[in-house]
């Protein structure tokens, strides 16, 4: 039989045709010889290649049960040369028992063990034997025989758990969309085309070909698993899947319309078949066992999701996340509900009241309502009607339980689930029946026409209509879930874009922020959407989990004053694990998260009553770790958890509990944007690496490229790797060719970069993204500039001050938000020669400009201020004593601590003292902290550190390799034989703004070697790092006699 396969393959060689496919007749011939042999009834299916996708060339089957694969390549060809291609790799990932030969050589793959289990070459000689019109000589015939063998009787071992289904499901899953994506691009297969186009046009309009072969993915995996549950005893097969979908869950069933049928193209039936397979031998009756059987307050179907998920694509897992719900958080909202429907709406049976109509718009795998019913149940059944539950569930929970979901593969295991949970529960759901689940967009308000397309377009306008008729006409009384948080949010229709607009309002008047992006985020576009439908009804209950920047971040007052207005009552559990502002308990301790994500969530529980009452607002903090959050959650509900009152006020109507003592006295004070009416933030050049350097010649000579002609645009934009488009490019070089020298020469200038961070910027309109001109440009002059910021982020202490004479960059002190600068002096004249800044400056300031003298400077603070200050202490008071006193106050850690909370959402506010004598003892503090921080003052030429040796290697002598703190020997190392040496814990881990000083001017030069000047330079900043610690001591022990006595400024 070797022999004659050899015969067969010398005749095809000497025709000619000498491709991998000229020889699949020989090869499947020869297999299927040998299992006659073997009396094995073996089918062997070619695939017919086509596109990069990579079909397997052979599936194997012994009458329907999928045996194996088998991979033929060229004759002769390298197989050691290939088996790590991604063709190979594939195969390899996803194949339990597969062949790979190049018709002399046969080596056996199995998944299980994930190795070549066999490896046997059949002949030697090969292709030079053939070319001498030999047969090629037989080797191994045995070894042959016993590969084939092995090959042959794999048996696809039955599935007994939901958790090997799922990975074996997710497996085959993932071959897939490569599949669909070729089908897209040749266009040939209408359907599948036809059900991308509906899924663009009523669900994701911005949908690629990419996203939506993962979503279609998902959906026939899932929807064979969903038919396979309802199909009884062996024989399971995809031309059976679409008889066992719900025929009421029309968008499913016509989903398979194709998959079910004969006109499936070639790259995806045997896939799919093999998903069948897979699902035809698995034991369902011990699977649908494990689905329904709850441990430890966890949802199987969800596991079976999750594991399916991580399986399917590990890179997304933590993306995809975001459809579960952990059950502690949803059994907390749900009963709590159940309660308020009791207690303020008569509701005596809670969820199980026949007039409760309750919605989930984003229900992800519907696990909220699915608790709802849960609950429902027990009602129930602890009434006096127990024996009504299958008619209400006919006439309730079917009818009046809703849900919306907008990607398929969660609205799939949505239906799964209530289908489970029902039968569970003792109903049968029948062929009219269904879930109101539907697959649409919640915030989608189009009323899309009717499609005339059969099939799937069909059933999701039908399914369009049904959702947008709830959505518009049905009201509802619970709104309950867990909306998506994403800042960047791709729901921008008329109808949210228009309802969005209250929440940037606060009693009738705007706003005033710049750029309200975080209103934009899905989650508060959902408390908007569940906001309207509860004034629909004019009553009702919302709860949510969500992101919990919305309590406290000021952008949110707007939404926070209108939920006020709307609710009678609102009860907030802030949940906190927010890693993102590295959130810790009181206490100090490690602060988790209940969800594996970095954003701090909060549930939300808000009461809108028939009769409008005086809103009242409960509140309270959940620290600690997850398992002691989840059983406080399981544990607890709204009647049994300690609230805390809350009183929101003007301006901000925070949602938080705070320091309502240390709130007072802070209004006492007045803000520093007050003090310096002239202020902006930093300048934003869009392009640092081009326009900032340390090495004023080093930029000098870029900058040089674009002023002469010398090279094309298309060329300095490669070489400097510049993302503007050409047309900016040549108006850029343009504008800086029409500068004289001297101009030209002047627009170098320093810039305050990062903390003690000094670098040259080329300052020119023409390549700066921001210039802030009208108040940057009195930095140009003679000047001291107070760095501050608006509001921050972070959960660490507020350091965010910082002193400097030149302009500064708009992330100067932190990563997450925008330093502000306030120039002490105005100029009469800018730098470009106008007479006037040319932005309207606030009044008061403007008379400063008055008969501008050249060079005239007038301080940039209030006038009414520096005369309260001179009448109070009766004589003179500078405008430098003022910016010191100033500098001195924001350093003082006994200001920064207790009014920490306070300086993170507004600009900052500093209080004045009646006695001068005080006033100008911490003038004098500031000003030593002034010249400390602009490299001035005479401490900085007794350096408290040192750098005492150098490197074994000349070459490795400075490097920055690392930055590696020893407490024990106080020395910072930056490479193996190198360290600082000197410096105390606190000096090292200080803290300006959202930088950690030392460690982050390191960070900045990894890679690099420290000059001669460079490591004087930073052991000057350990020295005035040290000497500022020493100062804030002694502003400290002054600080309390301010509130002592506070003066009242107008």
């Amino acid at each position: 039989m070797l022999k004659e396969y050899f015969e067969n393959i010398l005749k095809n060689y000497k025709a000619g045709d000498t491709t991998e496919a000229s020889f699949y007749v020989v090869l499947q011939k020869f297999i299927e010889s040998f299992a006659q042999t073997q009396k094995i009834n073996l089918t062997i299916t070619p695939q017919p290649k086509r596109g990069e996708s990579g079909i397997p060339d052979f599936v194997i089957r012994k009458g329907k049960e999928l045996i194996g694969y088998i991979e033929a390549k060229d004759i002769g060809k390298d197989l050691e040369s290939i088996e790590f291609t991604e063709q190979i790799e594939k195969y390899k990932n996803n194949f339990d028992n597969f062949i790979l030969t190049n018709y002399f050589d046969f080596w056996l793959w199995r998944g299980k063990e994930q190795k070549w289990v066999m490896k046997v070459r059949a002949s030697k000689g090969e292709l030079l034997v053939l070319k001498n019109g030999q047969v090629p000589p037989l080797i191994n015939e045995k070894e042959l025989g016993d590969l084939l063998n092995t090959f042959l009787n794999f048996n696809i071992p039955e599935r007994k758990t939901a958790k090997l289904l799922a990975k074996d499901l997710a497996s085959k899953a993932r071959l897939i969309p490569s599949y669909i994506i070729e089908e897209l691009n040749d266009g040939e297969q209408a359907e599948i085309v036809r059900i991308y186009e509906a899924f663009k046009h009523f669900l994701i309009a911005d949908l690629s070909k990419e996203q939506f072969a993962d979503i279609y993915s998902q959906t026939i995996a899932y929807g064979l698993f969903m038919a396979r549950l309802q199909h009884k005893g062996s024989g399971f097969n995809r031309f059976l899947a679409q008889q066992y979908l719900p025929k009421t869950i029309t968008v499913l069933k016509d989903t398979f319309s194709l998959i079910s049928g004969t006109s499936l193209p070639n790259s995806l039936n045997w896939i799919i078949d093999d998903i069948a397979t897979i699902l035809a031998y698995c034991d369902i009756d011990k699977i649908k066992s494990d689905l329904k059987e709850k441990t430890g307050g966890n949802d199987p179907l969800i596991h079976f999701y999750e594991t399916f998920l991580k399986e399917y694509n590990p890179k997304e897992k933590k993306h995809r996340g975001v459809y579960y719900t952990p059950l502690p958080i949803v059994s907390y909202i749900t009963r709590s509900i159940n309660l308020l429907l009791k207690e303020k709406f008569g509701k005596t049976l809670g969820f199980a009241d026949s007039t409760v109509t309750i919605l989930d718009p984003a229900s992800g795998t519907l696990t909220f309502p699915a608790n709802a019913i849960e609950i429902a149940e027990n009602e129930i059944a602890q009434s006096k009607q127990a024996g009504s539950w299958l008619d209400l569930v006919k006439s309730h929970i079917l009818k009046d339980f809703y849900a919306f979901e907008l990607l398929m593969a969660p609205y799939i295991i949505g239906h799964l689930k209530a289908f489970l949970l029902l039968e569970n529960l003792g109903y049968k759901m029948q062929d009219n029946d269904r879930f109101n689940l539907f697959l649409t967009n919640s915030l989608d308000f189009e009323q899309h026409e009717q499609s005339n397309l059969p099939g799937f377009p069909f059933a999701l306008t039908e399914e369009s209509k049904n959702a947008l008729e709830v959505k518009n006409q049905k009201k509802i009384l619970v709104v309950m879930g867990n909306p998506p948080y994403s800042g960047i949010s791709r729901n921008t229709g008329n109808w949210i874009l228009e309802k969005i607009k209250d929440y940037k309002l606060v009693a009738g008047k705007p706003l005033g922020e710049r750029n309200p992006k975080w209103l934009q985020d899905d989650y508060v576009k959902f408390f908007r959407f569940a906001q309207w439908k509860i004034e629909q009804a004019d009553q009702g209950i919302l709860g949510f989990i969500t992101n919990h920047a919305w309590l406290d971040n000021p952008t949110f007052r707007g939404m926070r004053y209108s939920l006020i207005q709307t609710f009678d009552e609102i009860y907030i559990l802030n949940l906190h694990g927010n890693f993102k502002k590295k959130e810790k308990t009181p206490q100090g301790k490690k602060d988790e998260n209940v969800f594996d994500i970095q954003q701090g969530v909060s549930i939300a529980l808000m009461v809108k009553c028939p009769q409008r009452n005086k809103p009242t607002i409960k509140y309270l903090d959940l620290w600690g770790l997850r398992e002691e959050k989840y059983n406080f959650l399981e544990t607890r509900n709204i009647k049994n958890t300690k609230w805390q009152d809350l009183e929101p006020k003007e301006p901000y109507y925070f949602l938080i509990a705070r320091n309502p003592k240390g709130e007072k006295d802070y209004e006492k004070f007045i803000s520093v944007a007050e003090i310096f009416p002239v202020h902006s933030v930093g300048i934003v050049t869009a392009r640092d690496n081009f326009v900032i350097d340390s090495n004023k010649e080093g930029l000098k000579a870029r900058i040089d490229i674009l002023r002469s002609s010398r090279e094309t645009d298309e060329l300095i934009k490669q070489n400097y790797g510049l993302r503007d488009k050409l047309t900016f490019l040549t108006k850029a070089r343009r504008q800086i060719q029409e500068l004289n020298i001297a101009d030209y020469e002047n627009c170098f200038t320093k810039i305050l970069y990062r903390p003690f961070d000094e670098r040259w910027i080329f300052y020119h309109s023409s390549i700066i993204e921001r210039t802030r001109e009208e108040v940057m440009n009195n930095m140009l002059k003679p000047n001291l500039g107070l760095i501050f910021h608006k509001r921050e982020e972070l959960d660490l202490p507020y350091t965010h001050f910082l002193v400097t004479e030149n302009i500064c960059e708009h992330g100067l002190l932190s990563g997450k938000t925008t330093c502000y600068e306030a120039p002490l002096y105005l100029y009469s004249q800018n730098f470009y020669g106008s007479s006037k800044p040319k932005t309207k400056l606030p009044a008061g300031v403007m008379m400063l400009f008055d008969a501008p003298r050249e060079e005239e400077k007038k301080p940039n603070i209030k006038p009414e201020i520096i005369q309260k200050l001179c009448e109070t202490y009766k004589q003179e008071v500078s405008a430098e004593d003022i910016f010191y006193y100033i500098y001195g106050v924001l350093y003082s850690n006994v200001y920064r601590q207790k009014y920490n909370e306070f300086l993170k959402i507004d600009f900052p506010k500093a209080p004045f003292t009646t006695e001068p004598k005080l006033f100008f003892a911490i003038a004098k503090i500031g000003k030593d902290l002034t010249d400390l921080h602009l490299l001035k003052s005479l401490k900085l030429e007794k350096p408290t550190a040192k750098f005492p040796k150098s490197t074994s290697s000349v070459l490795k002598n400075g490097l920055v390799e690392k930055r590696n703190y020893q407490p024990q020997q106080k020395r910072i190392y930056i490479n193996d034989e190198q360290y600082f040496e000197g410096i105390e814990a606190d000096v090292w881990h200080y803290h300006i703004g959202g930088y950690q000083i030392l460690d982050k001017w390191l960070k900045d030069r990894v890679g690099k070697r420290l000059s001669f000047e460079e490591v004087g330079h930073y052991l000057k900043i350990i020295t005035v790092l040290q000497n500022t610690i020493n100062l804030q001591k002694k502003v400290d022990e002054l600080y309390p006699e301010i509130e002592k006595n506070l003066m009242q400024l107008p």
